[in-house]
């Protein structure tokens, strides 16, 4: 099996008129992305403020697939950088377990079913480490009548 190689560079600009100000605001973004057979990589350029990496790597386990994805953030002026590493397990074709941890000491947890083909509940958690407060949970129900 040949690997796939494919590389894709965009660029967006938004400008947005404040009428009371008398000022606009002109934002734009540069994204640039490789993509391998087992792995994607992200660069994003976003109003010469903010750079961002992300790298996603697949990794296959028999007949699962594991993914992990690391995001790195810098704010060009600011003060530190944020990342966050994420993973994404598929032990069926029914199952998708997901979790990410963050600088911020949070972790997040969602659980995915799909109870038929045009049915999916998820139900998910946010824990904030360092705090008591801040504890988030979800519940999810998505359906899609096209399938």
């Amino acid at each position: 099996m040949h690997p796939m190689h494919s590389w894709l560079c965009g660029i967006q600009s938004v400008a947005m008129n404040m009428q009371t100000a008398g000022e606009g605001l002109i934002q734009y973004g540069i994204k640039i992305s490789r993509k391998t057979f087992t792995a994607q990589r992200w660069q994003y350029y976003v109003s010469a403020s903010r750079i961002s990496t992300q790298r996603l790597q697949m990794i296959l386990l028999g007949n699962f697939q594991f993914q992990l994805i690391v995001f790195g953030q810098i704010m060009v002026g600011g003060n530190g950088a944020d990342f966050c590493l994420a993973t994404k397990y598929s032990p069926n074709s029914d199952v998708i377990i997901r979790a990410k941890l963050n600088n911020n000491s949070q972790v997040a947890l969602a659980v995915t079913h799909s109870l038929s083909p045009a049915l999916k509940l998820t139900l998910s958690t946010l824990c904030n480490l360092t705090t008591n407060e801040s504890h988030k949970f979800g519940l999810g129900l998505e359906f899609n009548p096209s399938n």
